[in-house]
């Protein structure tokens, strides 16, 4: 995003689950980190609560699909922080086609 490439959570010493990131200015080549970057927020554990995020950058836009509460939150570079959005960006479906246990999808997203 922005000709930055953004690092997000993973695991720490004694696989504590991050809560922090950092992102690398490809022009400057320096590294900052941002505290709390993570979407993942503090819950009852559930079967899915330790998995970690879908992200993905959409148009110069960072979203994360939040398996527990079941949404599309859309960071917001301003101010740090993830907001609900609006759904997730719109795909056009070129393609489907089911495998062994699992259907591959092929998608443009709105170009």
């Amino acid at each position: 995003m922005d000709g930055k490439f953004y690092v997000v959570g993973g695991t720490g010493a004694g696989f504590a689950h991050l809560s922090c990131g950092e992102v690398y200015d490809l022009k400057n080549g320096t590294w900052t980190e941002i505290v709390n970057i993570s979407p993942v927020q503090p819950a009852p554990p559930t079967a899915m609560s330790g998995a970690p995020p879908l992200i993905a950058v959409v148009k110069n836009e960072m979203y994360a699909a939040d398996y527990v509460s079941k949404e599309v939150k859309k960071y917001n570079k301003e101010v740090h922080s993830w907001v609900p959005g609006e759904g997730p960006p719109q795909w056009d479906v070129l393609g489907r086609k089911q495998g062994t246990g699992f259907v591959y999808n092929c998608a443009v997203m709105g170009c």
